[in-house]
């Protein structure tokens, strides 16, 4: 699921989420997002960004440590309110990215295990059934921005969902650029 619908869901689910909350249903995005605004700054193709962000040492492991169960469990066991609320979101981004990624699935466990599940969905890849994942998230991100106290926050959600389902259904390599790369993830894994 992209980052901006974790955002969305995140906050349209729980209205009174404090920003730790929200700043956790990102969080496990945040260190590719960061990685990837500043290689397409330096002018890297996108390719190469996806590359350098998710296959690539030392920030392939910066990745697996953000998508690992360890990183908020660990902050919850801080037993601060702001704390446990951001270990609350970031929980909730890993079960979602666990029930939307295919060939990218994240292991749950890394450091400690490199199983992954492997969901029957994807949120881009078309072999995986991402277009009619995408559409039935855009319209529910429709649905339910006309109901949500953050309306803004919709639109963004709307428009990246959109973005993206356009580019399952018109891009040849699929959506943002992205091609499936299993061998990829199972040497990285190794």
């Amino acid at each position: 699921m992209l980052a901006t619908s974790h955002l969305f869901w995140s906050a349209h689910a729980r209205p009174s989420a404090t920003r730790w909350w929200l700043l956790g249903a990102v969080a496990p995005d945040l260190p590719a997002i960061a990685r990837a605004a500043a290689l397409r700054a330096r002018g890297s193709r996108l390719d190469d960004v996806c590359a350098q962000t998710y296959h690539r040492s030392p920030w392939r492991e910066v990745q697996l440590s953000a998508h690992s169960v360890l990183a908020p469990l660990a902050l919850a066991a801080l037993r601060r309110r702001a704390a446990r609320q951001l270990a609350a979101g970031w929980l909730g981004h890993l079960v979602i990215d666990a029930l939307t990624h295919h060939d990218d699935a994240w292991p749950p466990l890394w450091p400690l295990s490199q199983r992954r599940w492997r969901s029957p969905l994807s949120y881009w890849q078309r072999e995986h059934h991402a277009r009619q994942l995408l559409a039935a998230e855009l319209i529910a991100v429709i649905f339910a921005a006309r109901r949500t106290h953050y309306p803004a926050l919709g639109l963004l959600a709307a428009a990246a969902t959109g973005y993206t389902l356009r580019g399952t259904l018109l891009d040849e390599q699929g959506p943002l650029g992205l091609a499936a790369d299993p061998l990829a993830r199972q040497r990285d894994l190794r």
